[in-house]
């Protein structure tokens, strides 16, 4: 004879599995800086601590700080603000040069000034404009 086992009432079920999921764990602020060398290779930053007002740059200083973290150049402050190269790779002027997007809209002001929202990402590609 088969037996069926008594579930808790669904109430029940959803409050053990939303504290289980909750206790202990603060959503945390974050954004991502992806960079793409345009060869294949990519280096991805997932978890940088986001602050009120951070910048591109400011976001590209974190990942400088990371245990495995990037060299990059960049020249002004603030509007004035660009970047130049990533690790060993510089800009090339008129052939290939680093450009950003911030989720899916290209970089619209310099570095130095554009503003990162929790959970933007930066994504950075060297190749042609």
């Amino acid at each position: 004879m088969l037996r069926s086992r008594r579930l808790p009432p669904a109430g029940v079920l959803c409050l053990l599995l939303y504290c289980t999921a909750a206790v202990g764990e603060e959503p945390k602020s974050t954004v991502q800086v992806h960079i793409d060398f345009g060869d294949g290779f990519e280096k991805r930053y997932t978890a940088l601590a986001w602050e009120e007002g951070m910048t591109v740059l400011d976001a590209m200083q974190a990942a400088a700080r990371h245990p495995h973290g990037i060299r990059f150049a960049h020249s002004g402050e603030g509007k004035t603000a660009f970047l130049s190269a990533i690790d060993d790779v510089a800009n090339e002027g008129a052939e290939r040069n680093w450009i950003y997007h911030v989720n899916q809209d290209r970089g619209d002001r310099s570095i130095g000034v554009k503003t990162l929202s929790i959970n933007d990402v930066v994504r950075w590609k060297f190749g042609p404009d």
